[in-house]
């Protein structure tokens, strides 16, 4: 084979592998599109393999990546971070991979007779959903960390979701039945004084293990909004024994940056993708430039 037919070869080697592994096409669909066999394509494809022009990685979810892990660990002072390859770009499925691990992480360091609390969102939904269901986990009380949200889809219905999850601890739901949010501070003040209210409140005192979202601005910074939700204290938050964060996508970046410096956290789970995005925020000037 000369030069030109070479290059030629390249190029056909290149864009058979651009169809199959990058636009999912079927190997009988680039034969038609290359004007060729499909035993040409599948040839064309084992070449680009055996030369170099596809390399193969595969990405073990189960696998924490140690060296991004480290640097989140030391930065921020946690006990443990994990830090999930996926190789997906489909954020729904990158959660629901991220959450997994969290889960299986947190059944190993949750303890019977305690009291866990969560709250509702995408991250809490889905770790819940996960727990495995195999522990010798008991007579764990699951607490709501926050009150009812209007929104009717899945992850925001906290009281069926804290009851199956109580349900996988062998232990006790607690129902909040109260708003999440409220219109002014006076309503918030006379929710929080409420009889009903103190058990909740006592229980908030005295956590376990939380397991929290992080969710978009403004959490985890000081604002009027923040004023008027029924939920736990970030001094109560704060003094629970064990605190994990599930948070992954880049539109959490700002607020995982508020959640990792606020002190809170023992515990964090993320993704790749998302874990260097965090940190090159961090390094950039702009950051830089408000501290």
């Amino acid at each position: 084979m000369d030069r030109g037919d070479g290059i030629q070869n390249l190029q056909k080697m290149v864009q058979a592998a651009k169809m199959y592994y990058q636009e999912g096409l079927t190997q009988e669909t680039i034969a038609k599109k290359l004007r060729t066999s499909r035993p040409a394509v599948s040839l064309l494809l084992a070449e680009a393999r055996k030369n170099g022009v596809v390399q193969i990685k595969i990405k073990d979810p189960e696998v924490n990546n140690e060296e991004l892990a480290g640097q989140f660990q030391k930065r921020f002072g946690l006990k443990k971070c994990l830090v999930i390859p996926c190789g997906i770009r489909q954020e729904d499925v990158v959660l629901k991979i991220v959450a997994s691990q969290a889960a299986r992480f947190a059944s190993r360091m949750m303890k019977s007779h305690t009291t866990v609390g969560t709250s509702w969102g995408g991250s809490c939904y889905e770790f819940m959903q996960a727990f495995p269901e195999d522990t010798e986990l008991c007579n764990i009380t699951v607490v709501p960390l926050v009150g009812g949200s209007p929104l009717l889809t899945r992850e925001f219905q906290l009281i069926e979701s804290v009851r199956e999850f109580s349900e996988k601890l062998r232990g006790t739901p607690v129902v909040l039945y109260s708003p999440g949010f409220v219109d002014t501070i006076e309503d918030k003040k006379r929710y929080m004084g409420s009889l009903y209210m103190q058990s909740v409140l006592e229980k908030w005192r005295t956590l376990d293990f939380a397991v929290i979202g992080v969710g978009r601005p403004p959490e985890f910074i000081r604002c009027n909004y923040n004023d008027k939700v029924i939920g736990i204290e970030e001094r109560d938050l704060r003094s629970t024994n064990q605190v994990l964060a599930v948070a992954v996508g880049s539109s959490k970046i700002f607020s995982i940056i508020g959640a990792l410096n606020s002190g809170i956290l023992d515990y964090f789970a993320t993704d790749e993708e998302t874990a260097r995005q965090v940190l090159n925020v961090l390094d950039s000037k702009v950051i830089k430039a408000l501290q």
